[in-house]
């Protein structure tokens, strides 16, 4: 079994590699893998239920990355948009403090 992997985390399963893009890339898996798997150190792990991590590791895991975050600002501050705060106030909505 393959695993696609995006952000270090099981996408999609499939029995044939094909060709991907970008930050994708293939994995052989365990059977018993699941989409929503994280993929690290060059081993597969059950996800931590949801319920079970803090708002602060929800919101490191919603944030976008630096990289894409320093895009936003650029392109906040070449076009006057709030790009960047609107996704840093969206991800604060959804996982408020305590």
């Amino acid at each position: 079994m393959e695993a696609l992997i995006y952000k270090n985390r099981v996408v999609e399963l499939s029995e044939n590699r094909f060709d991907v893009a970008g930050e994708l890339r293939w994995e052989s898996c365990p059977e018993d893998c699941m989409p929503g798997w994280l993929f690290n150190n060059d081993s597969f792990s059950k996800p931590i239920v949801d319920s079970e991590l803090t708002y602060i590791e929800k919101r490191r895991e919603a944030y976008p990355s630096l990289q894409e975050q320093a895009d936003m600002a650029y392109w906040d501050r070449q076009n006057g948009t709030t790009t960047l705060d609107d996704a840093i106030t969206a991800v604060k909505e959804q996982y408020p403090k305590g």
